[in-house]
């Protein structure tokens, strides 16, 4: 296993630890991943004698910028916390941007299926739906018609977890086909 992956496996599973006991992912632990992604990359060539070092950072670095893409637009519509925009980022330096992004939209795929069974879990299924229908009618009507969506209603949702799950599964996908 290249071991920036298994650097990826670490931290995400760190940040879901520290995600689940206390809702923030440390920068120590997202930073530190993002860091370690990037000399990393140039460290493997290096110590392997290839010439490749500045392409590894380079794709480390275009693995950063491609996976902060969607979880910074989602970081600004307030869906998205930054620990998990940090963390994504993270992911992309450590494994480049094509497995980053398979992690990242395993990650959003894993999350979409728990969610639903834990609001139905807490009994608030059906409430949620009717507010996420409020808010999708909203952006379709004018402003004055738009009815108001209670924020202390809305629905948190701590993502490491998910996070780790699906760097996980897009590395052992990616281990049982290179």
């Amino acid at each position: 296993m290249n071991p920036l992956h298994l650097v990826a496996a670490l931290a995400t599973g760190a940040a879901a630890v520290a995600d689940l006991r206390t809702g923030k992912m440390p920068n120590r632990i997202t930073l530190g991943a993002l860091l370690v992604g990037v000399v990393g990359s140039a460290a493997l060539p290096a110590w392997e004698g290839s010439p490749g070092v500045s392409r590894a950072v380079l794709t480390s670095l275009g693995g950063a910028l491609v996976a902060s893409v969607v979880p910074y637009v989602l970081w600004r519509a307030r869906a998205l916390g930054g620990g998990d925009v940090k963390l994504f980022v993270a992911l992309g330096a450590l494994l480049g941007p094509l497995v980053g992004l398979e992690a990242q939209m395993m990650a959003f795929a894993f999350g979409a299926l728990v969610i639903p069974f834990r609001l139905a879990w807490e009994g608030r299924l059906f409430a949620t739906l009717a507010r996420s229908l409020g808010l999708v009618t909203n952006m379709f009507v004018r402003p004055e018609r738009r009815r108001p969506v209670d924020a202390a209603a809305m629905t948190w949702f701590r993502l490491g977890p998910a996070i780790f799950a699906g760097t996980v599964l897009a590395l052992a996908a990616r281990g049982a086909h290179p």
